[in-house]
């Protein structure tokens, strides 16, 4: 298992204080550079409200979320962008609901509830981005 700690955490110093009998089994990425490559290594995320929830879920990675904080959040920083309820991930405020939500995981509803979700969202992932915003430049230059 891979764990990395929020950016924040890690510049502080602060590191995970893991139990003995699970150390073996947990390598720490906290320090290292791109996320990207540690998350194209992953087979599942498991994860809090971090922006990487929908890295993963588009490089086709399932997604579970871990909020066993979520009222202390809200309360602490206000209500969340998203209505975890009308995210296609599982939610799990205990380690209960978590085991459980990775023990009844239906792949194929997963997929179809992501891709409705970006077509939603109109997510445009073509690798013709940056061709579209010279295009956008260009245009507004020779106005």
């Amino acid at each position: 298992m891979a764990l990395r700690l929020h950016p924040q955490l890690t510049a502080r110093h602060i590191s995970a204080s893991l139990p003995e009998e699970v150390k073996n089994n947990v390598i720490d990425v906290s320090r290292e550079d791109d996320m990207c490559e540690t998350l194209g290594a992953a087979d599942v995320l498991i994860t809090d409200y971090s922006a990487m929830t929908f890295d993963a879920a588009y490089i086709k990675i399932p997604v579970f979320l871990y909020v066993y904080d979520l009222r202390d959040y809200i309360n602490d920083r206000g209500e969340l962008m998203w209505n975890l309820k009308k995210l296609p991930f599982p939610v799990a405020e205990n380690m209960e609901a978590l085991v459980h939500s990775i023990e009844v995981f239906d792949n194929e509803k997963y997929y179809e509830d992501v891709a409705g979700l970006f077509n939603e969202l109109e997510v445009k992932e073509d690798g013709n981005a940056s061709k579209r915003i010279v295009d956008v430049i260009e245009n507004i230059i020779t106005l």
